[in-house]
């Protein structure tokens, strides 16, 4: 890459932040074990419902691993403070926004 060389870009769209994981997240995936609250798990969903954002839940236990997928009822906006507030209690690597190249 030679520096006398102009780089041009050119988009079609831009989203900020915010609006990008409303357009692409296609779930947010929760890895949780036996130590977890299913109450504390809805407190801190429930202000995020009646987004587009489907929810799966990873649970694991010294017997058994599950996936779940929460029902309709339960999908979320994918908000900044929806991470944080999870990502707080339960580490950030056990909760992650997973996305797919199509809006919807």
């Amino acid at each position: 890459f030679d520096d006398s060389e102009n780089l041009r870009i050119s988009a079609e769209k831009l989203y900020d932040l915010q609006k990008a994981r409303e357009q692409f997240a296609r779930a947010l995936k929760i890895t949780c074990n036996g130590q977890s609250s299913g109450d504390k798990l809805r407190a801190l969903l429930t202000p995020h419902l009646k987004g587009t954002c489907p929810v799966e839940i990873e649970y694991h236990n010294q017997n058994a691993v599950c996936e779940i997928r929460l029902g309709d009822a339960w999908k979320v906006h994918p908000r900044d403070e929806l991470y944080a507030s999870l990502a707080e209690w339960l580490r950030p690597e056990n909760v992650k926004f997973q996305y797919s190249s199509d809006p919807r």
